[in-house]
């Protein structure tokens, strides 16, 4: 029984040296390229990924494995649809900083390249190669390399790469998509804020007129928010014109569409006293309706009828501007706001750019100066009527505001403006 177990050990033994022979001699008789180092640090990049365009690729990597004089610094296949030919006078090569001279280029059929320096390079060296006026496919897509390595010179692999392929993208035609812009007016500044959906620099043009006459830089690097404060501007009721645009790295640029903001006014101003008693400035137009008439389309509501004789009969009589120089003997009463304004209505454009100045400037809202009556001023209005409901709301023995401006909303406004420019 013994002399069994002694022969089955004995044969297991011998088959497990023959098996271990075999392993050994694959293991030798094996190419080296199959056992090959990676490169380290391994990075390219190129300056242009358009379609056609011509590009400078840059491929940054550390060796692994020592070069000989006769090996390739650098083995390149592009994907199908790149062209080297035109590459041989753009290139650059450096190890460990220090720049070395081009001995031999070969570019693969005008895909690829060869480059070597007739140089030994030691292991863990760091290796720049930038091949320049490479022509990129014609069409988007997604180009992977055909091969990237160091080589013998027989082209077999000391150490490879296998880095993302190449995305070659439509170039870039479309201008930053501005959001979230907001104006806020002080005293004599105002503070721009906006974002962008890309990386985008921003100015601001602004002035007095739609013609502007300054610009400020707002961001001058490339960013997604922005933001700046605009100073030295001119107090209480000036409206400002203001046009902002932005600009992407592919120099894309998009311009938003003239808009104002009003500067406010606080409690320390006063207008100048006049010299006499019936002066006022040539420059103010006259922008009141005639006696006993009623824009179109201005009639008041049926709780406010009992006081529509008195905006009838009123006589006419300039009409200053909260932004305008008023010179006039204050014991004069001057209508502010002189025709009814509602949102489905046919107003009085100059009324309602008065009230939105008026609204910006006395109640701090942030509406757009542009005589049109809109949601965003039926709102404000609203606000300003539940904010003066006792003279205005009470009085007619409603609770929620109308946002129409009518006899009792005028006359609060009105009473506002004087007291704002005779305190």
């Amino acid at each position: 029984m013994s002399g069994k177990i002694l022969s089955l050990l004995f044969f297991t033994m011998k088959h497990l040296r023959l098996f271990l022979a075999t392993v050994i001699g694959i293991m030798i008789l094996s190419p080296l390229s199959s056992f090959a180092a990676s490169l380290t640090n391994f990075s390219y990049s190129g300056d242009s990924y358009a379609p056609g365009a011509h590009a400078t690729y840059t491929f940054t990597y550390t060796t692994t494995t020592a070069l000989g004089p006769s090996d390739y610094l650098l083995y390149v296949i592009f994907g199908s649809g790149f062209d080297t030919g035109h590459s041989e006078n753009s290139l650059n090569v450096t190890v460990n900083g220090v720049s070395k001279t081009i001995v031999s280029f070969w570019n693969v059929g005008q895909q690829g390249a060869f480059i070597n320096i007739n140089q030994s390079v030691s292991s863990w060296s760091t290796i720049v190669v930038t091949i320049g006026n490479v022509v990129n496919p014609s069409s988007p897509g997604t180009y992977p390399f055909t091969w990237l390595r160091t080589s013998t010179g027989g082209g077999n692999e000391i150490d490879g790469a296998s880095p993302s392929p190449v995305v070659i993208a439509a170039a870039d035609t479309t201008p930053p998509i501005q959001s979230a812009l907001i104006v806020t007016p002080g005293k004599t500044d105002a503070t721009v804020s906006l974002t962008t959906d890309e990386a985008a620099t921003s100015s601001i043009s602004y002035g007095l007129t739609s013609s502007y006459g300054s610009t400020a830089t707002i961001s001058n690097s490339l960013a997604t928010s922005h933001s700046w404060s605009i100073s030295g501007l001119s107090n209480c009721g000036v409206i400002y014109h203001y046009q902002i645009s932005t600009t992407d790295a592919a120099n894309n640029t998009s311009t938003s569409s003239d808009a104002t903001f009003v500067t406010h006014c606080w409690s320390g101003y006063s207008a100048p006293l006049p010299e006499s008693e019936t002066t006022i400035e040539k420059n103010i137009p006259n922008t009141t309706p005639q006696p006993n008439t009623v824009t179109e389309n201005t009639s008041p509501t049926k709780s406010e009828t009992q006081s529509i004789e008195v905006i009838k009969t009123e006589t006419p009589v300039n009409t200053p501007t909260l932004q305008e120089k008023i010179v006039v003997k204050p014991t004069i009463s001057q209508p502010f706001i002189t025709s009814y304004i509602k949102f489905w209505g046919k107003n009085n454009p100059e009324d309602v750019k008065k009230l939105q100045v008026f609204l910006n400037s006395i109640e701090w809202e942030h509406l757009i100066v542009d005589g049109v009556y809109k949601k965003a001023d039926v709102e404000a209005i609203k606000r300003f009527q539940k904010k003066y409901a006792q003279a205005i709301l009470n009085y007619w023995h409603i609770n929620k505001p109308t946002g129409c401006v009518y006899i009792n909303t005028i006359e609060m406004i009105n009473k506002l403006v004087r007291e704002k420019i005779w305190q």
